[in-house]
């Protein structure tokens, strides 16, 4: 069903008491969590300078970029997010926080044309142009076991997971398009985390760009044999590839890929 969006967002801070925008705090300080200790974005950043080129498709808030330019000042972050509320945060949150990141309300296809996205208001982080309820419910089950969540917590928390879930019709780019449209040759990291459409970014990469891209990081959900097209996909590509499972995920189906070639 589709419902009128909230106007107004919360705010949160963060490390150094940074203002963040968003539309659900909770959430949004899980994240932050979850991103700042798995020291999987670190390790992917690792030894990067000023001015090299990441791209971020599944930009949300910006809470990974930030991620980044603590970690490596002066990056060049391409973000694309086409959630129309959580673009409206990244807008706030590159304003206060990322000086060197251009960003984009647009999802990556296959191919060019419009989408039509679902957004929870309540759980941002699921917005998704491929909906699976049950695959949603199995990763906030693992999460929810991970964390020994109590069974009165869970009872409360379910009637409000995917509630009120609201659909957009956004506009579809291939990254192929958008890297040669902003004369971009090389880049240093590709970060993909879009909610089962993983391999829809990476086949939108064009087969000659592959070896100026160094490293990517793409979190994927192993349904119907997903992450092994992905790791196959990567390996053709060149990449070292490997495959890492989060404690908050482990009896879900997201997995972590980290691919380098250098």
């Amino acid at each position: 069903m589709t419902t009128e969006p909230k106007t107004a967002f919360e705010e949160i801070k963060i490390g150094g008491g940074r203002r963040i925008a968003c539309d659900a705090a909770f959430e949004t300080e899980i994240v932050w969590e979850q991103l700042r200790t798995s020291g999987l974005y670190a390790e992917a950043v690792a030894g990067l300078r000023a001015g090299d080129v990441i791209v971020d498709v599944g930009a949300h808030i910006g809470l990974a970029a930030i991620l980044f330019t603590d970690l490596v000042p002066g990056l060049e972050i391409l973000g694309f997010e086409p959630a129309p509320r959580s673009y409206a945060c990244l807008e706030l949150n590159q304003a206060r926080h990322l000086p060197t990141t251009t960003i984009s309300r647009l999802a990556i296809g296959t191919r060019p044309g419009t989408a039509e996205l679902t957004y929870y208001p309540g759980h941002t982080t699921l917005a998704t142009l491929f909906v699976d309820d049950a695959d949603d419910v199995r990763n906030m089950e693992s999460v929810m076991n991970h964390r020994d969540v109590p069974p009165d917590m869970r009872a409360e928390f379910w009637p409000t997971f995917r509630a009120d879930p609201q659909t957009v019709t956004v506009e579809v780019t291939t990254l192929e398009q958008q890297l040669t449209e902003r004369g971009i040759d090389e880049v240093a990291l590709l970060k993909v985390d879009v909610e089962r459409a993983e391999l829809d970014v990476l086949d939108s990469v064009g087969a000659h760009r592959w070896p100026a891209i160094r490293r990517v990081v793409v979190e994927v959900h192993d349904l119907d044999g997903q992450l092994g097209r992905v790791t196959s996909l990567l390996e053709g590509h060149g990449y070292t590839v490997r495959v890492a499972t989060e404690d908050d995920f482990a009896e879900g189906s997201i997995r972590m890929v980290v691919a380098s070639r250098d």
